[in-house]
């Protein structure tokens, strides 16, 4: 397709693809700038001076030739912007935008560029974690070096988010279900078993789980990230490692001496992040808002040496409903309400220890479900089911198959 000539017109400049006069003609004076912000020519003077139908003008100006600004030029490559029409140049001729146009070959090269900067990346990413997964695989406890905490928690881990293969683990944003009685300690969780290299993060994660910069792994989202388990070089399978966690736990005849010991900690621990779980429940479902501070957690620690988790809740409902009444009663602010909270659930407790209370035992709240590691921890390791629930924590003299009927 060869060029005739070029012919500027103030702001625009035409490049003739025929060789046609007729055409020339034509496009010449559609295109034809008179007074600022206007054509010489109207369309209707236009097809009447060359004897075209208006319904067909843009096709035939289109086909037989280009307009282009003698202004505004690509950021990249000069190219100057074209114009399809004279609706297209007036709506756009003034547009600040213009200041950074870039051609459409030049967007689509740096689409390329990044395309190919993304694959680099994304290279560069199973690279490192690769390495990453290799280092932990190496340096990973074998299951009779774990701590019973640690198999608990990461058989609680695998239950809960573990892929169909156990190939990875889902990111904790996606699933619904509850790791642990609250997010914080959910937190923890994955901490504590990332840290001991007994989960590693997955080389297929995407990118925005994780940080890279001057090509190394600087830091991770450990939310957003696929785990993984590090056996890498070991002659086990995830099925074969998931199981043998389980009969670790199950077979309590073979458990280490401070195991016992162990299993009363993690009891209590569970036990007190029920009580905050629910304790959240009731705080909003009155309107408030209580933050959990080191009073709380006394008063907490306090109740569970004389009551259960389930007796518990029903002192935590009554001191909910009461900051209610006060708050209508007193006319005082939500916050002050609030923080009578934890003093009354000690009163109420203490009173109830005093006068021999038969305090009745609350059900499991729908919106406080059980979580997986509490599943774990009291069906698997414990052998004791829902009596974690509706039994006092036991003391340190406690063993996996002593009396829980509640004494102390």
């Amino acid at each position: 397709m060869s060029t005739e000539n070029t012919l500027k017109l103030e702001e625009i400049s035409l490049d003739y693809l025929v060789r046609a006069e007729a055409a020339i003609a034509l496009s010449n004076d559609y295109w034809r700038l008179g007074k600022p912000g206007s054509f010489a020519l109207s369309v209707a003077e236009v097809c009447a001076i060359h004897g075209v139908p208006a319904a067909g003008l843009n096709r035939l100006i289109s086909t037989y030739c280009i307009a282009f600004s003698e202004q505004i030029f690509c950021e990249f490559c000069g190219c100057p912007v074209e114009f399809t029409s004279r609706t297209n140049y007036l709506e756009n001729r003034r547009k600040s935008s213009w200041a950074a146009w870039r051609c459409n070959d030049c967007i689509e090269a740096e689409r390329e560029a990044e395309r190919r900067r993304q694959e680099d990346q994304g290279a560069l990413r199973v690279q490192l974690l690769k390495e990453e997964l290799t280092s932990a695989s190496r340096s990973a406890p074998e299951i009779e070096l774990m701590s019973f905490r640690e198999v608990v928690f990461l058989l609680s881990l695998l239950r809960y988010a573990g892929s169909e293969d156990l190939d990875f683990i889902i990111p904790y944003e996606l699933v619904s279900a509850d790791l642990s009685p609250t997010s914080e300690y959910d937190h923890d969780i994955i901490n504590k078993l990332f840290r001991r290299k007994l989960i590693a993060i997955h080389p297929g994660s995407k990118a925005e789980s994780v940080i890279i910069e001057e090509g190394k792994l600087t830091g991770y989202f450990p939310l957003k990230v696929h785990w993984t388990l590090p056996l890498e070089g070991r002659e086990i399978s995830p099925a074969a490692f998931m199981e043998q966690l389980e009969l670790r736990l199950r077979d309590r005849a073979s458990w280490p001496e401070d195991w016992s010991e162990k299993t009363v900690k993690l009891f209590q621990e569970v036990a007190l992040q029920e009580c905050l779980q629910y304790l959240q429940v009731v705080v909003e479902d009155h309107g408030f808002e209580l933050r959990v501070g080191d009073k709380t957690l006394l008063v907490l620690k306090d109740i569970l040496r004389r009551y259960s988790v389930a007796q518990a809740y029903n002192f935590m409902w009554r001191a909910a409903k009461d900051a209610a009444a006060f708050y209508v009663r007193k006319d005082t602010s939500r916050r002050h309400a609030a923080n009578t909270i934890p003093g009354a659930i000690q009163r109420m407790a203490d009173r109830a220890t005093a006068e021999g209370w038969d305090v009745k035992a609350y059900r499991r709240d729908f919106r406080a479900p059980q979580s997986m590691l509490s599943r774990v921890l009291f069906d698997v390791a414990l052998g004791i089911g829902e009596t974690g629930f509706t039994s006092i924590p036991p003391s340190p003299s406690f063993a996996p198959d002593g009396d829980l009927s509640g004494e102390q």
